[in-house]
């Protein structure tokens, strides 16, 4: 995760925390900068939205109040072990223990987002190894200490065990459209599963809604003027897949 690194020295360390986990506000900043809303902006915020939705739904399900979130002394450890262990954030880490109990729930939710979203968005624009690394023997990125480069052996290895598609996100199957997450999210309490239930709908009838706003704008792309007549897929969940292909 590299978006908003590049603000490290000219805003205070929690605002930047904030800026490097919340990608609207990220986008924000940036639209100002740029002076135009581009449209991987519009996109990006639109998908995120749709994420972030679901994970503050399922926060409100597992801590019902702040107290719940201030007791769970593991999510916190969780938080300062990813913001201690990432490059960019590393120097950030103090700033996860001197957060009130309403900021705190905030990143927690937005770095579970901010996460969903690479693994994702992010890696559909990146691409997947396996598409560039059929052939092992350009594989030459799993390089042992003290070794100049990757063994074939290595390569291959790693690449029978990672190159194969995953699982689509909206299987294509006609009647099987559903990824549904209540296949491995749990509720606390029987009583709860009606809710996760419904957050999981909401979260698949928001899904479907920006598979086609992001299908509406590529097939509207030549009626716009240059430069702006070209199409994203990006963010287009009919394109992603449940994991991640490495």
């Amino acid at each position: 995760m590299v978006d908003g690194a590049e603000l490290r020295g000219k805003v205070g360390d929690a605002e930047l925390l904030r800026l490097i986990f919340n990608i609207p506000d990220y986008f924000a900043r940036r639209t100002d900068e740029l002076g135009v809303r581009l449209p991987y902006y519009e996109q990006g915020e639109a998908y995120w939205n749709v994420v972030r939705r679901m994970v503050a739904d399922y926060f409100d399900i597992w801590y019902p109040a702040l107290e719940t979130v201030c007791a769970d002394t593991e999510l916190r450890d969780w938080l300062e072990a990813l913001v201690g262990g990432l490059v960019h954030t590393a120097a950030l880490k103090h700033v996860v223990g001197e957060l009130p109990p309403v900021e705190l729930r905030d990143l927690a939710i937005d770095a579970v987002a901010r996460l969903v979203f690479e693994v994702t968005a992010h890696h559909e624009h990146y691409g997947s190894v396996g598409v560039y690394a059929q052939d092992v023997r350009f594989c030459s990125f799993a390089w042992p200490v003290g070794e100049q480069c990757g063994t074939k052996i290595t390569a291959a290895t790693l690449m029978s065990a990672t190159s194969f598609p995953m699982p689509p996100l909206l299987d294509p199957i006609p009647g099987y459209d559903e990824f549904s997450l209540t296949k491995f999210l749990t509720a606390p309490s029987a009583n709860d599963e009606a809710r996760l239930s419904e957050a999981c709908h909401r979260y698949y009838e928001s899904t479907l809604s920006l598979v086609q706003m992001c299908e509406e704008y590529v097939g509207q792309a030549s009626s716009r003027s240059f430069p702006w007549n070209c199409g994203l897929w990006m963010f287009n969940p009919r394109y992603f897949e449940s994991s991640v292909s490495v």
